[in-house]
């Protein structure tokens, strides 16, 4: 009781400095808001007694788990837990198999969270002018089409933030598809388990090992999965590519070489038991020989290993995040939208004990000694709300605009490039040249056409004021129907 007054008497010492220093400007209005704010939805038991049970589910092309766990202030706590086959069920068999899990629970009190397989997603990074922050929701979803081969309404989406460099951001979107997923989503609506939140399984494990001290902030995650070996790669914690391997160890080393920096750091996640792929038991032991500073999964976490084991990893880690975060985390759901947690609301009958005690510890809480300054300030406060409300609008008004500036501005510098690039590539090629395809980026050109000579053409692009670096991608061959050869060039685009 001591702390908790304690603390509720320097939320109260804030909002007594953001009354007496404020001024008649909207600044000072809102200082006293939030001050108040804080006061009025200030919940002393809610982290001491706050509960919630989740059910995780993760589904993998080999293997598909799932376990309730109660997480609560006193920390966590395994309910039930099972696997199921060799391969991830169907959406009537999956609703089946959590009903075994759940027991006499009702299904209506879990957080229910999906991990989809890796089938089913793409990953891929993008960069957008910094301007476009205020907008990047919708900035994403207008690039969806362009990096991923799916339209914005045919996938679930998310994205994080991997940095701020050079008046640029720099991003990681991440795309399900719709029709693999939406089947188990109303599978699993239909048997009273609504999923609050979607998210990648390797994207997991990488938060889980974000916990770890001392763990640096660009990770490589080797899964040995029992068909093939997975490889995660993280930069500043966040999940930015995966890759599937098939082979043995120096295959794995060889690719990890090919993706990590000098200062990354090396993680294997490898089962208690013997997997049926190419790659034996002594796994770990050979990546150890070959790669001395990588780590084992499970001596990172080894009382999460013992309580919970290599098979629900995965399902542990998704529960620990989304309990953990304190600001939006991954949720293939929320497509692309910032969802902000709602404020506890404080229970009437605690504060106002809380209030009648302060009030009798003039030592501690010396704020209403002058009640007809404090009225003063509340005419004044009451006296400058509408201009304060109208400055808000105003405020909302200018970011929209803004957001919708940076968003045409990108489109319109996009179609003045691809202008320029056609003019360029009508004057440089010749005139029985035909282009079938053509695909441009900030960078290159991928052309696809017809032509009487298609060796000629790198030449002229070689030679052109905007191109440089041409080269064949795929092999040319003559086309008999169209007479011509049949070509694939890409080239650079001149500084």
């Amino acid at each position: 009781m001591a702390n908790l007054t304690s603390y509720a008497g320097k939320v109260l010492r804030s909002a007594r400095d953001s009354i007496r220093g404020a001024s008649l400007s909207g600044n000072a209005v809102a200082g006293y808001l939030s001050a108040a704010k804080r006061v009025l939805f200030y919940s002393p038991l809610e982290k001491l007694f706050h509960s919630q049970k989740y059910l995780s589910i993760v589904l993998e092309k080999d293997a598909a788990s799932a376990c309730v766990i109660k997480m609560s202030s006193s920390g966590s706590k395994i309910v039930s837990k099972n696997t199921f086959g060799d391969t991830y069920p169907s959406p009537e068999e999956l609703v089946s198999f959590l009903n075994l899990i759940v027991g006499g629970t009702s299904a209506s009190a879990l957080k229910t969270i999906l991990n989809v397989p890796k089938e089913w997603w793409v990953i891929k990074t993008a960069e957008f002018p910094v301007i476009a922050m205020n907008n990047i929701s919708a900035a994403i979803a207008f690039q969806i089409p362009d990096l991923t081969p799916f339209s914005t309404a045919d996938v679930y989406y998310d994205f994080e933030i991997i940095k701020r460099e050079d008046g640029k951001l720099y991003t990681v979107i991440y795309a399900v598809k719709r029709q693999m997923a939406e089947p188990y989503l109303k599978a699993l609506a239909g048997g009273g388990f609504k999923v609050s939140s979607m998210v990648l399984s390797p994207a997991s494990l990488m938060n889980l090992l974000g916990q770890v001290p001392a763990m640096p902030d660009n990770i490589i995650l080797v899964n040995l999965r029992r068909t093939h070996v997975e490889l995660v790669a993280a930069e500043r914690g966040i999940t930015t590519a995966v890759y599937t391997v098939k082979g043995g160890v120096g295959d794995v080393v060889k690719a990890i070489g090919g993706i990590g920096a000098a200062d990354t750091a090396v993680v294997v996640n490898c089962p208690n038991t013997d997997v049926s792929t190419d790659i034996n038991t002594d796994t770990l032991q050979e990546l150890k020989a070959a790669l001395p500073t990588c780590q084992d999964f499970k001596e990172l976490l080894p009382a999460l290993n013992d309580a919970i084991g290599y098979e629900y990893f995965t399902a542990a880690a998704a529960v620990f995040a989304d309990a953990g975060k304190k600001t939006k985390g991954m949720n293939m759901l929320s497509l692309g939208e910032t969802q902000k947690k709602s404020l506890p609301i404080a229970l009437t009958i605690i504060l106002s004990v809380i209030f009648v005690v302060l009030f009798t510890l003039s030592l501690y809480i010396p704020i209403w000694n002058d009640e007809k300054a404090v009225a003063d300030i509340d005419k004044q406060i009451k006296a400058l709300k509408p201009e304060f409300e109208r400055l808000t609008a105003l405020q909302k008004d200018t970011k929209k605009i803004d957001g919708d500036l940076s968003v045409l501005n990108s489109m319109m510098a996009k179609r003045v490039l691809m202008m320029e690039l056609i003019r360029e590539l009508t004057l440089t090629l010749p005139q029985d040249t035909w282009l079938a395809r053509l695909v441009a980026t900030e960078k290159d050109v991928n052309l696809e056409g017809y032509a009487v000579n298609a060796s000629a053409l790198i030449g002229m692009l070689e030679n052109s004021k905007s191109f440089k670096d041409a080269g064949t991608t795929s092999t040319t061959f003559k086309d008999a129907r169209m007479g011509k050869e049949r070509f694939q060039i890409k080239a650079a685009l001149k500084e």
